[in-house]
């Protein structure tokens, strides 16, 4: 690129940085007061990094890195807009051994170099900041401006062996300004160590107007300006700034009315009458009174304004009007039955110990809860809750509705604890008939005229039977990869067959399972056939479909490892299960 059109594009850059600039400044001071967002105004700073010149003798991504160090000083216009003062100071070097192109023209220089910039700098997250109080975030920024660059080369030229030796004196007699103006601009990345403490990681560009700076213009390219550029770190300190919008003397952080002038004593809140109540939670405003009257005059001193007091000269409360209430039960003393004994308002300040509606100064049994007649309980004998006079058993206790005990049965179970009332049973089976006397009722147990210890109550499978049904699970088999059993099958389920018949009460569960030899789909089905492969065998056999239940699992429940032949025979199976 021509160094006319650099600069431009880099005036033009830094137009566009200015008017964000000025924008994001008129936006956020457009902010009413009431609105206004904090922000730290002065911000001062380390610089430290890497400078590496770009020019006739080098280019951006070669060896000359040096080490630039600095400061830099910030003032916020709001919490986007920002003025930036930055001084640079370090050391610039080129040499043409860094690249076998240029090599034979024998140049290189350094150069120390000491920078001054004003730039304009966008905080682009800035307004999040202090939004809703200060929050730590990472914000990235970008900034422009313009710079006076003050740089001290020594050249050497070792009369390279392919140099044109007239560029090559006019190159050495040339003269250029020790203080350059330069375009910078650049972006960086800012992180909130705490709400004074900065880190900011950033890179900026600085085109020279001048293309001497490395001694080297006609014997390189004069048509391109020498350039440079710094990437590095900046630690930052944000100068507390004490806020008082208002103009009271409070600042704004303690302030509860910062828009309005107030006084510290009244944590910056107006108070006209000078009482200690700001006016805005003050009901009489122009009227000296107490912070617990809400601001108003309150004569007897029991925190009731005395323009809603009912006795302005005798010190009450405020749930009695500020009326005096000696047993402190909100009822007023001059309307309390019973004032020295803390009471309800339902009944006029008068206790009720038992709760029976009758009042303890109108109750012969305040402690006892009576009718509402009498306000004493009626007498109850035998103690199962049913008066004397209703019961037609007082001497006995019952549970029936008239006093007496209920058995409909005659079991020794009464009605209230018996499931079965009206059919005699025994206490163990909660007055419910069991006849094998398993301990399970009738209606429960599925072999009612067997005593068994099982859950339905029928007599334990044999573990012969236990045996024929564990034999059978790599007994039953079929032809490889079908649900066709082998002959050597239908023994085995004929044993089965007998095993169901001697035991009627129990049903059959039958479980089929695979290897994981093929897909997953292909096995779940095999599964299911040979499991249903044996519930139709033995539903042919005779035995009823209610009693047997079919299912498949596939390849999921392997019992044995699917590497080895061993592992893969031991998983293809079908369990049998009574239950």
């Amino acid at each position: 690129m021509k160094k006319n059109n650099l600069k431009s594009v880099l005036l033009l850059v830094n137009i566009l940085l200015a008017s964000t600039f000025i924008f994001a400044q008129t936006k956020m001071n457009n902010i009413s007061t009431a609105k206004k967002l904090k922000s730290q105004q002065w911000e001062v700073g380390l610089l430290g990094g890497s400078m590496q010149y770009n020019g006739d003798l080098n280019s951006f991504g070669a060896k000359e890195n040096n080490i630039g160090l600095g400061g830099m000083a910030r003032y916020h216009f709001n919490n986007m807009a920002a003025l930036r003062i930055n001084f640079l100071a370090g050391k610039l070097t080129g040499n043409d051994a860094n690249n076998p192109v240029i090599a034979t023209r024998n140049v290189n220089f350094k150069a120390g170099t000491r920078e001054l910039a004003l730039l304009g700098e966008i905080d682009i997250l800035g307004n999040r900041r202090y939004s809703e109080g200060f929050r730590r975030m990472i914000s990235p920024y970008v900034f422009g401006g313009i710079a006076a660059t003050s740089i001290a080369p020594d050249v050497y030229y070792f009369n390279g062996t392919n140099s044109d030796k007239t560029k090559l004196e006019q190159d050495r007699s040339a003269t250029f300004k020790k203080i350059n103006l330069a375009l910078p601009i650049g972006a960086g990345l800012k992180l909130d160590i705490s709400e004074k403490w900065t880190f900011s990681v950033e890179a900026g560009y600085r085109l020279l107007f001048s293309d001497h700076v490395d001694g080297v213009s006609l014997l390189g390219n004069p048509e391109n300006n020498d350039s440079y550029a710094f990437a590095g770190a900046v630690l930052g300190y944000r100068i507390p700034v004490v806020f008082d919008t208002d103009g009271d003397g409070v600042k704004d952080s303690e302030d509860i009315c910062p828009t309005l002038k107030g006084s510290k004593r009244t944590k910056g809140c107006p108070d006209a009458d000078g009482d200690g109540v700001f006016d805005q939670n003050d009901k009489c405003p122009n009227e000296k009174g107490t912070a617990e009257s809400k601001g108003c005059p309150d004569a007897d001193g029991d925190g009731v304004a005395d323009k809603e007091d009912k006795c302005p000269s005798d010190k009450g409360t405020a749930k009695t009007n500020g009326c005096p209430d000696s047993d402190g039960d909100g009822v007023a003393d001059k309307e309390d039955r019973c004032p020295s004994a803390a009471g309800t308002l339902a009944n006029k300040g008068c206790p009720d110990s038992d709760n029976d509606g009758i009042v303890d100064l109108d109750d012969p049994c305040p402690t006892e809860r009576g009718t509402a007649e009498s306000g004493c309980p009626e007498k109850d004998t035998d103690g199962d809750g049913i008066a004397d006079s209703k019961d037609t058993c007082p001497n006995v206790k019952g549970d029936g509705v008239n006093g007496c005990p209920s058995d409909t049965d005659q079991d020794g179970v009464l009605d209230s604890k018996d499931a079965c009332p009206t059919v005699a049973g025994s206490a163990r089976t909660n007055g419910c008939p069991d006849r094998d006397g398993d301990g399970i009722e009738d209606m429960k147990d599925a072999c009612p005229d067997l005593a068994g210890t099982s859950s339905k109550g029928c007599p334990p499978v044999t573990e012969k039977d236990q045996k024929v049904l564990q034999s059978a699970i790599y007994g039953v088999q079929f032809e490889s990869g079908t649900e066709r059993l082998k002959n050597v099958s239908y023994d085995i389920l004929d044993n089965i067959f007998e095993v169901m018949q001697r035991n009627t009460s129990y049903t059959l569960e039958m479980r089929g399972h695979t290897d994981n030899i093929g897909d997953d789909e292909g096995n779940q089905r095999l599964s299911e056939g040979r499991a249903n492969a044996c519930f139709n065998y033995l539903l042919a056999k005779g035995i009823a479909p209610t009693r047997m239940n079919a299912v498949g699992f596939g390849e999921t429940q392997p019992v044995s490892d699917n590497e080895t032949s061993t592992g893969r025979a031991k998983n293809r199976r079908v369990e049998f299960e009574l239950k």
